[in-house]
């Protein structure tokens, strides 16, 4: 099939098979480094956020770190204290037990002189 010659012409227009030369544009160059250096000061910004987030990061380690100090050395004084009580409780009713005792014994050598 032969294509009539306009159909050519449109053809040739819609697809060039010619090239004009490049010519490099100065505005576009220009916008392109704009660009390059707002990406460059963006990457400089999202290292110092990163960075910044790491500083905080390890600051909350510390922190935790020390939070769960503080929790341990509260509960550890907590079982110190029930353990205090205990031992308390132990030595009160040790001293009933030998009071009672005395007294047994006074009373037995009460009875005996007595006989």
């Amino acid at each position: 099939m032969k294509k009539s010659l306009e159909e050519q012409i449109r053809d040739q227009v819609k697809y060039p098979t010619t090239y004009t030369k490049y010519a490099p544009n100065k505005e576009y160059i220009k916008n392109l480094e704009s660009k390059k250096l707002m990406l460059q000061e963006k990457k400089k910004q999202i290292n110092e956020v990163k960075t910044k987030i790491n500083d905080i990061k390890n600051k909350r380690q510390g922190l935790d770190n020390l939070i769960i100090s503080k929790l341990a050395f509260s509960s550890n004084k907590q079982l110190i204290t029930k353990y205090k009580n205990k031992k308390t409780e132990q030595i009160n009713s040790l001293k009933n037990i030998i009071k009672q005792q005395k007294d047994m014994i006074d009373y037995y050598k009460k009875r005996s002189t007595k006989n």
